[in-house]
């Protein structure tokens, strides 16, 4: 399920200085879970490049990575240029879409 079409539209303005940036932020926060967001948001790939499967693991213990990846992704997008009401915008939107995913 892709819950998200089209490059998040803060990188949109970005020059490939600010891309690297925002691409090794992202990277950090994600570690090795970047595939469970790349799933969510296919164009995000664009930015962070291809992502290792995550291995399978039992459904409460997927909902606890989901969320602890997309919390950690969320923060590392927080900041002066970037302020929460547009992060909770697409926070809010993904995880009310990401939820159908578990139920």
């Amino acid at each position: 399920m892709n819950a998200y079409r089209g490059t998040p539209p803060f990188f949109t303005s970005e020059d490939a200085d600010r891309l690297s940036y925002w691409r090794d932020r992202i990277q950090n926060a994600v570690g090795n879970s970047g595939q469970l967001l790349v799933e969510l948001v296919s164009e995000l790939e664009l930015i962070i490049g291809s992502q290792p499967e995550v291995l399978p693991l039992p459904l409460l213990e997927s909902q606890n990575r989901f969320k602890d990846v997309f919390s950690r992704f969320l923060a590392c997008l927080t900041s002066a240029e970037h302020p929460w009401f547009y992060l909770w915008t697409i926070y809010s939107g993904v995880i009310r879409r990401a939820s159908i995913c578990w139920n």
